[in-house]
């Protein structure tokens, strides 16, 4: 680019979502411009993710009977993966929260669950998982993090404690009817 066209490129305006072309002129780009550009107009699968974080429970999981008896302190975070039909259901379009995961119910799921003792923190994670998925028809896909604060294992855990991690992803007709494949794809 030449000085001159530099010059003129950098006073188009600061305010312009506009790029100028090689002879200095404004020219409306989809991919920098807010006018008449919505995404919509563009071939795409939507998903999207709701997540709960450093969900704190007292809870009766764990193998020694005085964890199961006494209980003790447990995160939880929960990644649920969405799908979206199409734009008459899409949350992001609809702003409607019967199109969306809706965070307050996913908690009542985990706080039900977690009252449940199980001696295995795996058990206990799976459970979460497979009951998210019962109920949120829309979910491909939940991770459960599940992690014991202060286990009695003879170290001081200051930062965390241990815990376990899984990832389920429902196989078979998902919401819409179609059938997914094992990684979860319509």
């Amino acid at each position: 680019m030449k000085d001159e066209e530099f010059a003129a490129a950098a006073t188009v305006g600061a305010d312009s979502n506009r790029i100028p072309a090689n002879d200095g002129q404004p020219t409306n780009n989809p991919r920098t411009s807010n006018e008449n550009f919505q995404l919509s107009t563009f071939n795409f699968q939507l998903s999207y993710e709701v997540f709960l974080r450093g969900l704190r429970f007292h809870a009766g999981h764990g193998v020694s009977p005085q964890e199961r008896t006494v209980g003790g302190d447990f995160l939880v975070d929960v990644t649920v993966h969405a799908a979206v039909r199409d734009d008459s259901c899409d949350p992001s379009l609809t702003d409607d929260l019967s199109h969306a995961v809706n965070y307050a119910a996913l908690y009542d799921t985990i706080r039900r669950e977690m009252a449940t003792p199980s001696t295995l923190l795996e058990h206990a994670a799976r459970r979460i998982g497979q009951a998210i998925l019962a109920d949120v028809p829309d979910a491909i896909a939940v991770d459960v993090s599940l992690t014991k604060l202060n286990p009695p294992m003879g170290a001081d855990c200051v930062a965390g404690g241990a815990g376990v991690t899984l990832h389920l992803t429902r196989v078979g007709s998902s919401c819409s009817g179609k059938q997914t494949s094992p990684t979860g794809e319509l």
